[in-house]
């Protein structure tokens, strides 16, 4: 009973005072769990007749803002912080509300190959250190979730990336790759071109640029297409040296399309075409 009769008084003293017009504050959060590197977004639901708005983002980026409506908020270090709203009313009222959101991350994939490079068919031995959690590899154009062999042997001649993509229970990312080279036998003034199909360009210094390999190529074109068709990169010299960016900007993890027109010194024509999957 006297419970009741508390939340009663408060209900009644929270309308009389939105019937002054007295300010309560009261807001509301995108998600109260997140990632390093995400954002949140907050908003304003408060009552009354108010004139002034104080946000404090602790350990957020921006610290602080005076609009009703902030925008994105960038939390870069993990840890427990408070949002707190507080609102002024124009004759002086004041009132706040506090949120308390959590900020994850997730330890680094590693990722190492025995041996990296030599002729097909090549058997590559695959060690990897995974976080607990939810782990996906990508070989050779194919995708595994239980790799408990970790070894893959590449029948053809070509460039590829081995990757691991690690997720843990709050949904942060991270991933690792490394680079196999693989070539036929073949004479030493042949020309030669591969290329790889995923890459991760998250500046960890780990497989953060697209590169085809080739050898002994004297004409070349190659052109990166998004999923709309727009092209988001061009060269006309040899090996694609693509870092992940359109107009200054990163592009969007996905399925991207290349194509590859070049002619070998020995005459050899290239007319290629994949798909590549770009992770951050």
């Amino acid at each position: 009973m006297r419970v009741f009769t508390a939340i009663l008084f408060l209900f009644l003293i929270g309308s009389l005072m939105a019937q002054q017009g007295m300010p309560i504050a009261s807001f509301s959060v995108s998600e109260k769990s997140i990632c390093t590197n995400n954002c949140i977004s907050v908003a304003d639901r408060s009552t009354g007749a108010i004139s002034k708005w104080q946000w404090s983002f602790e350990g957020g980026i921006p610290a602080t803002s005076e609009s009703k409506v902030p925008g994105n908020i960038c939390y870069k270090t993990p840890g427990t912080y408070q949002i707190i709203l507080t609102v002024t009313s124009d004759k002086g009222d004041i009132s706040s509300e506090s949120i308390e959101i959590s900020v994850g991350t997730i330890s680094p994939a590693l990722i190492t190959v025995e041996p990296a490079q030599g002729v097909a068919p090549l058997n590559v031995q695959i060690s990897t250190i995974a976080p607990a959690g939810q782990c996906t590899w990508y070989v050779d154009g194919m995708t595994f979730t239980d790799m408990s062999a970790l070894s893959h042997i590449f029948q053809n001649a070509g460039n590829f990336d081995i990757c691991l993509v690690t997720k843990n229970n709050l949904g942060c990312k991270d991933s690792a790759c490394a680079d196999v080279l693989v070539w036929d036998p073949s004479p030493q003034d042949s020309s030669f071109l591969v290329v790889p199909n995923v890459f991760t360009p998250n500046n960890d210094l780990q497989n953060d640029i697209f590169r085809s390999t080739s050898m002994n190529v004297v004409e070349w074109d190659s052109r990166i297409y998004n999923r709309w068709g727009q092209m988001v990169y061009n060269s006309a010299a040899p090996d694609i040296m693509w870092d992940g960016m359109w107009n200054g900007r990163p592009c969007d993890d996905g399925v991207y399309i290349y194509t590859i027109k070049a002619v070998g010194g020995d005459g050899k024509i290239y007319d290629i075409s994949g798909t590549l999957t770009l992770f951050r």
